[in-house]
C-alpha cells in the first residue's frame, strides 16, 4: 500500500486565530455574534480576551453562550 500525504488545509501564520469569529474582546461582542450572525453554530467554541483573562465559551442550542473555562494569561499576541 502506498503512502499518501495528508492534506493540511489552512494553517495560521502567526499568533492569531485563523477564524476571526472565535476570539472577541468583550462578552457583549460574543453574545451579539452568537445570537445574530448566520455563521455562528451550536457547539462553536469561542474566547473572550479582556483584562488579562481568557474565558472560553460554547454556543448553546438557543444561541446563548456558556462559559466553560477561564484563566489568566500574559501572552495575548495581537489581542492586548
Amino acid at each position: 500500500m502506498a503512502n499518501f500525504p495528508v492534506p493540511k488545509g489552512y494553517q495560521r501564520m502567526g499568533a492569531f486565530p485563523l477564524d476571526g469569529s472565535t476570539v472577541f474582546t468583550t462578552l457583549a461582542e460574543l453574545t451579539t455574534y452568537a445570537s445574530t450572525n448566520g455563521t455562528a453554530y451550536v457547539g462553536q467554541i469561542c474566547s473572550v480576551v479582556a483584562a488579562g483573562v481568557v474565558t472560553v465559551y460554547k454556543i448553546n442550542t438557543d444561541l446563548s453562550v456558556t462559559a466553560i473555562d477561564s484563566g489568566a494569561s500574559t501572552d495575548f499576541g495581537e489581542f492586548v
